[in-house]
């Protein structure tokens, strides 16, 4: 069993790396978000760039998951709230499209 500084020390820890993870991710979706602002973009590049994003929002939800996990370690209370698991099937299915269609893999989904 931990002792309770080196579960403070943890949870700073995680805290800090969490701080530092999110300042450099806010920053390539800023830039991202410039590029559909110079200039029309064709359908290709739109493509590329709501990936791009929609993997910084994957990105952000880890490191949210890493903070709330070093808080369970640490013994608070984490606030539970409803999701959508179609949702989140659907989009780590789209994750992974590109991927599987270079492989010849199709990818399909049935959710009643």
């Amino acid at each position: 069993m931990s002792s309770k500084p080196a579960e403070e020390f943890n949870y700073d820890l995680m805290s800090i790396v969490v701080h530092d993870l999110k300042a450099p991710i806010a920053s390539v979706k800023g830039f991202i978000d410039m590029l559909e602002h110079l200039g029309p973009l064709n359908e290709r590049q739109l493509q590329f760039v709501e990936r791009a994003m929609k993997g910084l929002d994957r990105m952000e939800q880890l490191v949210a998951d890493l903070l709330d996990l070093s808080r369970l370690d640490s013994g608070a209370a984490i606030e539970m709230k409803p999701c959508n698991l179609a949702q989140l099937i659907y989009e780590t299915v789209e994750m992974y499209e590109a991927t599987a269609a270079e492989h010849n893999i199709t990818i399909d989904v049935y959710i009643p």
